[in-house]
């Protein structure tokens, strides 16, 4: 298969690239803007399995040119996309009456327009992909968090994550209803919180729910498998809110 991972370089992506790589049958995308990151990442999968198929792509998710950028890198390629998970994130916490403009912005550009953006001009490629046995030939995964359904409420100074990944879960119920007859399934997970340097660096001192290995587990798993039994829906993964 070949699968394009957004944020890649830290976290829940990263951990997922490196449990997709170690399947030693997929081609990967690996998207980040940060290019030190991006490129240890590939050094450590290649000492592992030198086999291993790994393209980067460098930029940002909400920036017009670097994703016409990664969509002449597939076109070159005659590439199909198989899986397109949409994990780069933004948060910024502040009181409500303390965020500016330029704050919800910043936090709408990665974890909405950017989303919405590369889906448009990956679908080229998601048409490619032949028709499994689920009845649809790729699988688009959007990353929310519970913060976007229930969990605000614990964390004040959420608002703008929150509300753009509560817009992630309504993209994704429209992306579902219109690319079904494409034969594209386009599902969520809410993630809880998880021990990466995002949520380290938002909420010091507090003891995050599962781990970024443990929730990368379940990310390629469902990439891989979760469009044989849903479409348009967002699966909730969390042992508490948030």
């Amino acid at each position: 298969m070949n699968i394009m991972i957004t944020g890649a370089g830290s976290g829940i992506g990263r951990e997922a690239a490196k449990r997709f790589a170690g399947q030693c049958k997929h081609k990967l995308y690996l998207v980040s803007r940060n290019k030190q990151k991006l490129d240890s990442l590939k050094s450590e999968i290649l000492e592992k399995d030198q086999d291993s198929d790994i393209e980067l792509l460098y930029g940002s998710v909400y920036e017009e040119s670097d994703i016409h950028k990664w969509e002449k890198v597939l076109s070159s390629e005659f590439a199909a996309l198989d899986v397109l998970i949409h994990n780069a994130g933004k948060l910024i916490k502040k009181p409500f009456a303390d965020l500016h403009m330029q704050d919800w912005l910043e936090v709408y550009k990665v974890n909405v327009f950017g989303p919405a953006m590369l889906t448009s001009r990956m679908i080229q490629f998601m048409m490619k992909s032949e028709i499994k046995s689920s009845g649809f030939r790729a699988h688009i995964v959007n990353i929310s968090s519970m913060g976007g359904i229930q969990g605000s409420q614990k964390f004040p100074g959420l608002s703008a994550y929150s509300s753009s990944k509560g817009a992630v879960i309504t993209m994704t119920e429209c992306m579902a209803e219109e690319f079904a007859e494409r034969k594209i399934a386009v599902n969520c997970l809410a993630f809880g919180s998880a021990d990466t340097a995002m949520f380290r660096e938002a909420f010091p001192g507090v003891r995050a729910g599962q781990t970024a290995e443990s929730m990368a587990e379940y990310l390629v798993k469902f990439a891989l498998e979760g469009d044989m039994h849903f479409n348009g829906k967002t699966l909730q993964l969390s042992r508490s809110t948030p």
